[in-house]
């Protein structure tokens, strides 16, 4: 076995870490979340990768997403014919050292529930799972219940759009939409701590759902963390489907 730690995949590498994601992908029915862009970890040259090849085959990939100097993401894929054999183990004992180099103190990873191999391999690891993190749809056969009590001003931003609600002059709440060939992200939907627990979120998320309809918008879509009950129970019940899941499982270093 040859294994390969890098800050940058070449373009080789970078081929077949998707070849090998994609056979996982198709193995656990997953969507084959994954992290291949170092370009975005807080840590620069942070060698975020780590390759296990059987001569010219790779059978696991490891990689590392650094948001900010405390904690990091490891995202792993293996063969499904070389799993339980450690592979996995040692790619992350590895990284483990680099991650301890850089005194960073949590690792989470990030696993899609229906990868029952990677949810047994955390737990052998002592990693516990710490919370999960939702996609969510609109049903765009929905209407927008608006009731009309909130204004709206929209300003223009690199990628989307910059949405502010108000009442009577006063700012109410805002919400940042990104938007990419008429798919809506929404992100960041903040309620004025004062105006909190009036049905103001259920309107400011109404209006920006009926504005981005408005705007030819064909599928919009939020995220929303597991941990947040009152928030995944407003998108849930004003539109919004669950349709994807991804846990993340914490390990302390």
């Amino acid at each position: 076995m040859n294994i390969i730690n890098t800050s940058e995949l070449s373009s080789n590498q970078f081929y077949d870490a998707k070849t090998l994601i994609e056979l996982c992908r198709l193995t656990d029915n997953t969507k084959g979340i994954c992290f291949l862009e170092n370009n975005v970890n807080a840590i620069e040259n942070f060698p975020a990768f780590f390759l296990m090849y059987q001569g010219n085959t790779l059978v696991s990939f490891l990689s590392v997403f650094v948001p900010n100097e405390e904690e990091c993401e490891i995202y792993a894929n293996t063969l499904p014919r070389y799993r339980q054999e450690g592979y996995f183990r040692k790619l992350y004992e590895m990284a483990q050292e680099q991650i301890k180099n850089y005194g960073i103190s949590k690792i989470y990873f990030v696993n899609e529930p229906n990868c029952l191999a990677g949810s047994e391999a955390l737990g052998r690891l002592g990693a516990k799972l710490e919370t999960s993190e939702y996609l969510m749809s609109y049903n765009m056969r929905i209407e927008p219940k608006v009731q009309n009590i909130l204004d709206m001003e929209i300003s223009e931003t690199e990628d989307g759009e910059w949405i502010e609600t108000f009442r009577d002059g006063e700012k109410i709440g805002s919400v940042h939409v990104a938007i990419d060939h008429n798919v809506a992200t929404i992100y960041n939907l903040e309620i004025e701590s004062r105006y909190r627990g009036r049905r103001f979120g259920v309107e400011t998320l109404n209006l920006t759902v009926k504005h981005l309809r408005e705007i030819n918008c064909c599928k919009i879509i939020l995220h929303v963390s597991g941990s947040n009950r009152i928030a995944y129970r407003m998108y849930s019940h004003h539109g919004f489907v669950h349709v994807e899941q991804v846990d993340y499982w914490l390990k302390r270093v």
